[in-house]
């Protein structure tokens, strides 16, 4: 005796969830890449390396000035790197012993061939007190600025 067959449920739900799970996935990948990218490079570790020793920054935030990671020992690094077009802006949280702050530096090359100018570096703590790093003789410690 024939019967009727049940019918099936629609399986898009399922495959339209699993492609947003993918895409969500992926997309999460490429920032993390990303940023991995961006705090291994070159031009942030010469940046650290600069903050934790200039006389001046450690009066400003305290000794031990490093990257302030997010979570664990992931650092998140906002901006870009682009060395071939000549074009780097980048800003990351900073803490020393004394303060934290975020750091923010920028700088350009005009031309091919030509030197980088740096257009911003700065830290600007928590309270709002700024360090224009750009303009001072970081050989020397902070005598007489007004912060």
């Amino acid at each position: 005796m024939p019967r009727e067959l049940p019918e099936l449920k629609s399986r898009v739900p399922l495959y339209l969830g699993l492609a947003v799970a993918a895409a969500a996935a992926w997309g999460a990948f490429l920032i993390y890449a990303t940023n991995e990218e961006r705090a291994n490079s070159s031009v942030v570790r010469s940046l650290t390396f600069q903050l934790r020793n200039w006389p001046a920054v450690k009066e400003f935030l305290g000794e031990n000035v490093k990257i302030e990671p997010l979570v664990g020992d992931f650092v998140r690094i906002k901006g870009s790197i682009n060395m071939l077009a000549g074009r780097i802006d980048v800003q990351f949280p900073v803490r020393g012993s004394k303060a934290r702050g975020t750091a923010s530096f920028t700088s350009i090359r005009r031309g091919k061939g030509g030197h980088f100018e740096v257009l911003r570096w700065k830290i600007t703590r928590e309270d709002g007190a700024v360090l224009d790093l750009a303009e001072l003789d970081m050989t020397k410690p902070l005598e007489g600025l007004d912060l």
